[in-house]
C-alpha cells in the first residue's frame, strides 16, 4: 500500500495536482503502541516523499474525532501533510461539523462537498448537500475566515440521482460563496 501511495503521489505530481487525499484507517488508541509508531513512521516517510515531489498528502477521516487527527498530524515533523475535511463524516458520526473544522483549520488541505445525517439506529447516511446536518452557511463562512484556498470537491456516493445531486449541491454552495 505504501508503494501504491508513492506511485499515486508521483502521478499526482506529473499531473501538477498539489494534493492527494487518502484514508489511513482508524487511528490507534496510543501513539507509543506498535501500530501508532508504524503509522507515524509511514506517514512521516510519505510526507517527506510528498515534499520531494511537490504533493501534499491529505488524510481523510475514518471514525476519529478532529482532536485525534490534530494529534496525529502534529506528530508528523516532515511536511507537508494535511486533512481532507469531509463534513459528512463528522455529521454521520454525530461530531460537531463546524467545531471539527475549527479544530482542524491549520491542517485543512481539501474539502469535500458532502452532507450526511446520523440516523436513529446510530448509523450515518449520506444525503444531498443542503439536506443533511451540515450547516453549509457556517462551513463556508469558516472557510472564508481561514482564508482557505484549496479545492472543494463535490462527492456523492449514495442516492438515486448522484449527478443531479452533485450539480444541485454545487449550485447551493456557489450561492453561499457569493453571499446568496
Amino acid at each position: 500500500r505504501i508503494a501504491f501511495l508513492r506511485e499515486a503521489m508521483a502521478f499526482a505530481a506529473q499531473l501538477r495536482a498539489p494534493t492527494l487525499c487518502f484514508r489511513c484507517g482508524r487511528l490507534p488508541e496510543k501513539w507509543d503502541s506498535r501500530d501508532g509508531q508504524v503509522l507515524l513512521d509511514v506517514l512521516s516517510d510519505l510526507a517527506g516523499y510528498g515534499n520531494h515531489v511537490g504533493v501534499m498528502l491529505a488524510v481523510t477521516p475514518t471514525a476519529d474525532p478532529a482532536e485525534k487527527l490534530v494529534e496525529l498530524l502534529s506528530r508528523i515533523k516532515t511536511r507537508p501533510i494535511g486533512v481532507d475535511f469531509d463534513p459528512a463524516h463528522f455529521a454521520m458520526t454525530a461530531q460537531p461539523v463546524s467545531e471539527s473544522l475549527r479544530t482542524l483549520h491549520q491542517f485543512v488541505a481539501h474539502v469535500q462537498l458532502r452532507d450526511g445525517v446520523r440516523q436513529l439506529d446510530g448509523n450515518g447516511a449520506e444525503t444531498a448537500v443542503g439536506q443533511g446536518a451540515v450547516d453549509w452557511a457556517e462551513v463556508v463562512a469558516l472557510l472564508g475566515e481561514m482564508d482557505f484556498v484549496g479545492w472543494l470537491t463535490a462527492i456523492r456516493t449514495q442516492g438515486d440521482d448522484k449527478p443531479g445531486d452533485v450539480a444541485r449541491g454545487l449550485r447551493y454552495v456557489q450561492r453561499l460563496l457569493h453571499g446568496g
